[in-house]
């Protein structure tokens, strides 16, 4: 028993280490208040593009747009709004996608419009960067409906699914997603061969996960080089677009959470009883 103890300490040690880029955006690493404390300049992220409307660090307790408390949040999230014309929500943050070739990125995310009807796509995505050089692929969050924006859909933009068509959508549970209500998205992939392996998505209220294997995406650029950062993004129309898009963010994780490694020693664990 002794040595069983040992064992999960040292393998937890590990689980916890492997989180190569783990964060819930808590103090005191990174600084918040109720109206948003400009993210650029935190913990090296950064603003990529000249223009661009800031990222923010706010409090959930008494934050400007009423964003409701991730019930796997502590006390701070990330969000970006889009700020009208071409001022996009932009905040990046470089990342050695060379040192390793399958990864996992996990974020937790919810969307709200805070403007004047009607919204307009996209509302945001995640993606790899560079993505003008780089291999990349992109999840996209758009609304259902801009006129009426009470369901959004997540879904993804792939070398199948260019970024001039519709998204891939890998099934219901990825449709009619509620408005300032949190979900867990989680993508698994291959920089070598460039694919994605698994996709999932998790209502962090309900607890309902879907869980999609080989969906047969690939990277958008395929000839371009290994990315060098990722991004979040809150988007909306060309030109005269209107202000409101907001996306709001969550205990980012890369490669893998620990908890989705300690869950699994566990089931080992109890099976060795």
């Amino acid at each position: 028993m002794r040595k069983l103890a040992v064992l999960v300490t040292a393998l937890c040690l590990c689980a916890i280490a492997s989180a190569d880029f783990n964060t819930g955006f808590e103090s005191p690493i990174y600084n918040g208040s109720p109206g948003g404390t400009l993210l650029a300049g935190q913990q090296a992220w950064y603003n990529p593009v000249a223009g661009s409307a800031e990222y923010k660090v706010y409090t959930y307790a008494g934050n400007t747009y009423g964003i409701a408390q991730n019930p796997y949040g502590a006390d701070q999230f990330v969000g970006g709004r889009m700020e009208g014309n071409l001022a996009f929500g932009r905040a990046q943050h470089d990342y050695a996608w060379d040192s390793a070739d399958v990864w996992r990125v996990t974020y937790d995310i919810a969307a709200v419009y805070t403007g004047t009807l009607p919204a307009i796509n996209n509302v945001g995505s995640f993606s790899l960067q560079p993505s003008g050089t780089a291999r990349y692929f992109q999840s996209i969050f758009q609304w259902v409906d801009p006129a009426n924006p009470v369901a959004w859909n997540a879904g993804y933009y792939s070398l199948e699914y260019p970024t001039s068509g519709s998204p891939y959508l890998p099934g219901p549970a990825w449709q009619n997603l509620l408005p300032n209500h949190w979900y867990r998205q989680s993508t698994l992939f291959r920089m070598s061969d460039q694919t994605i392996l698994q996709v999932s998505i998790q209502d962090l209220v309900t607890g309902d996960t879907s869980v999609v294997d080989n969906p047969g995406l690939h990277f958008i650029n395929p000839a371009g080089g290994i990315p060098t950062a990722f991004r979040f993004f809150t988007g909306g129309g060309a030109g005269s677009s209107p202000a409101g898009n907001f996306l709001a963010w969550d205990n980012l994780t890369i490669p893998e959470p620990a908890s989705v490694l300690l869950v699994a020693l566990g089931a080992l664990l109890l099976r060795r009883r």
